[in-house]
């Protein structure tokens, strides 16, 4: 799925993080591979960014001359803040912390998960075919398990609410309104 531009928020961001990361890709290079696996990049940062100052930017012209004043003005803070990280870190590699994790990388997962369920439900039921269900081909494959559910005779079916066990069929009070009952579900407290 395509995002179009004008449908995005815009945003800022800490041109410093960018530095900072940069520059402890640089320093772990140093390092052997065995000990780097250990080493926490985000509590590194972290640590490295609470001890230089912030360069916000919020758009890509701002953004390339907060870098370039970065690298020109903050290049000794920055690897001298990194080393003291990586130190740091290194004194505790074994502290237990619990992460903080981005709203986004919540609703992605829940997204995600959403998604996977949709596809084991589809195959439960017979309606997925032959394809993995992705972003990019849910419609499609939505279209085509919804019109061999309804040539299959699995299509949704109207009941009325009397059908339904007492009261909970019922939508604000009308019990002749109908319900929508799609496939053989028997949970009628989500039909309305």
């Amino acid at each position: 799925m395509k995002i179009q531009p004008e449908t995005l928020t815009q945003t800022h961001e800490n041109v410093m993080e960018i530095l900072v990361l940069e520059e402890l890709e640089r320093q772990i290079k140093q390092y052997p591979e065995a000990l780097t696996q250990y080493i926490n990049k985000v509590e590194v940062c972290t640590f490295a960014l609470n001890r230089l100052p912030a360069l916000y930017a919020s758009c890509e012209k701002g953004k390339n001359m907060q870098k370039l004043i970065g690298q020109k003005e903050y290049r000794d803070e920055i690897k001298k803040s990194v080393r003291q990280a990586l130190a740091a870190i290194q004194r505790d590699p074994l502290r237990v912390s619990t992460p903080l994790i981005s709203d986004l990388n919540e609703e992605y997962y829940a997204a995600v998960t959403a998604l996977k369920n949709l596809q084991s439900l589809l195959e439960e039921e017979n309606l997925l075919d032959y394809q993995e269900l992705t972003w990019e081909n849910l419609v499609t494959v939505m279209r085509h398990a919804l019109a061999k559910a309804a040539w299959t005779g699995d299509a949704p079916q109207v009941i009325s609410n009397n059908d339904c066990p007492r009261g909970s069929g019922e939508a604000d009070g009308d019990s002749s309104e109908a319900v929508t009952q799609i496939g053989n579900w028997s949970d009628f407290r989500y039909f309305r």
